[in-house]
């Protein structure tokens, strides 16, 4: 299998895929720090694109991102709804929608068009002061905007495309902006993708991931993804403001997909990190793999770490599944949000799971979560002693290598800071590992089908 991957990050696809003989012919990744452990870890290149920092080209971005917005079946009604317009004039006025609603869209997407220009400004900089080692031969294409027909062409054959494209635009962190946000808005530069691929490398399978907050997007953008996988040039699944279930199927006559809400902790890692993932075979209906056949088979229902939802007399144990030796008697793991002065009291106790990591920093303390131990045998004696979570521990809460994200940048070993911005923003290895094995089983038994 022929794998191009998008939105790499620090590509968990890699981690779980490579072990089952797939190949990776590609990486679409921006971050440095990201970019330094592609390099190291798969053989990456430097980025061949960087996003575009000029005020002109964002300008020409915005009205492109606007026309793809409103010819979307199922945004016109909305956004002429969002902007005050009334619902009997919606199937009258195709000549005006233009003029009207691109200069309040345009006034939108201005609230973000000054944040996103600083923003690749910054990266931009960023890359210039970072230094790593980069002997790969794997293209990484890097701004997933700017990759060519050629650039595809180049690459031959290609059987997966996998991504998950920027979730904060569907999360409360991105106040559920949506498409509208230049972040969100990079789902429809996947989805031209996936078009070009189907004529250009003959692509069968397309996994996508996002946040469960997705399925609830008041614009609708699972439905447009739904609708332009089934079908090409295709129009949404659903309307603004539907809210999807948690497992689902649509087929059309380009494609078909099955989305599922997957939880990391079912996996075997103890960490509450729920993300939806939409996987998708596209082509002629007569060869076509149905999707549910690989998504809804019964994924590990055990409990993360074993014995966990028993009560029982003995010492507790830490999320790594190991009692620590240094506390005799007993270890409770109590987190608390960062970046809140006094007000950051504990907000939540659990002998068994870690919240879910992210990529975010907040306040003085750029780790996003902290834990303090309390020994049970000398109460009062070493109250509050905090403890910052290690790379290494995240790294195993996401199922990479010990180690994976330790890379040299500048010189020197990455900051934790920042190894914990990437593993923040990854995928879990084990749910990526139980996909690609279960269309692995797919693929074999085609070939078995075909053989007889």
């Amino acid at each position: 299998m022929r794998v191009f991957s998008t939105f790499s990050g620090i590509s968990a696809a890699s981690a779980a895929w490579k072990p089952l003989g797939w190949k990776f012919v590609g990486y679409a990744e921006v971050n440095p720090f990201a970019c330094a452990v592609l390099a190291a870890r798969c053989g990456a290149t430097r980025p061949k694109y960087m996003p575009q920092a000029e005020q002109a080209y964002l300008r020409d971005e915005m009205w492109a991102l606007i026309d793809r917005l409103s010819a979307l079946e199922g945004t016109r009604r909305g956004l002429l709804q969002r902007y005050a317009v009334a619902d009997e004039h919606v199937d009258h006025i195709a000549e005006d929608f233009a003029h009207l609603s691109y200069e309040r869209l345009f006034d939108d997407f201005g609230e973000h068009a000054e944040k996103e220009l600083v923003k690749r400004r910054n990266l931009l900089s960023m890359h210039r002061r970072t230094r790593y080692e980069a002997c790969g031969t794997v293209p990484n294409f890097g701004d997933i905007w700017s990759i060519t027909d050629d650039d595809l062409e180049a690459l031959g054959p290609i059987d997966i495309l996998e991504g998950g494209s920027p979730c904060q635009a569907f999360s409360i962190a991105g106040k559920k902006a949506g498409t509208v946000d230049f972040r969100g808005a990079t789902m429809l530069a996947y989805l031209d993708l996936v078009e070009r691929m189907r004529r250009i490398n003959g692509l069968r399978w397309v996994l996508w991931e996002n946040v469960g907050d997705v399925l609830n997007d008041r614009g609708n953008g699972f439905g447009h993804l739904l609708g332009r996988l089934v079908a090409k040039g295709g129009r949404a699944v659903g309307h603004d403001g539907i809210r999807y279930a948690n497992a689902g199927y649509v087929s059309g006559p380009d494609g078909s997909v099955a989305w599922r809400l997957l939880s990391s902790q079912r996996f075997g890692r103890p960490q509450r990190r729920d993300r939806v993932f939409a996987l998708a075979h596209v082509g002629v209906e007569s060869s076509r793999r149905d999707p549910r056949e690989v998504l809804f088979e019964p994924c590990g229902d055990r409990p993360p770490v074993a014995g966990a939802r028993e009560p029982r007399e003995e010492a507790a144990q830490s999320i790594s599944g190991r009692r620590i030796e240094l506390v005799p008697e007993d270890e409770r793991l109590v987190a608390f949000m960062a970046g809140q002065s006094a007000d950051a009291h504990s907000i939540a106790e659990s002998r068994l799971l870690s919240p879910t990591l992210r990529s975010s920093k907040s306040g003085s303390n750029s780790i996003p979560r902290v834990a303090y131990a309390i020994p049970s045998d000398k109460p009062g004696a070493a109250r509050y002693i905090v403890r910052k979570m290690l790379p290494i521990e995240a790294e195993r809460l996401q199922g990479f290598l010990d180690g994976w994200t330790d890379v040299a940048v500048n010189g020197e070993p990455m900051s934790d800071v920042e190894r914990h911005a990437c593993l923040g923003n990854s995928m879990t290895v084990d749910v990526m590992r139980w996909i690609g094995e279960r269309i692995a089983g797919a693929q074999q038994a085609d070939a078995v089908a075909e053989a007889a």
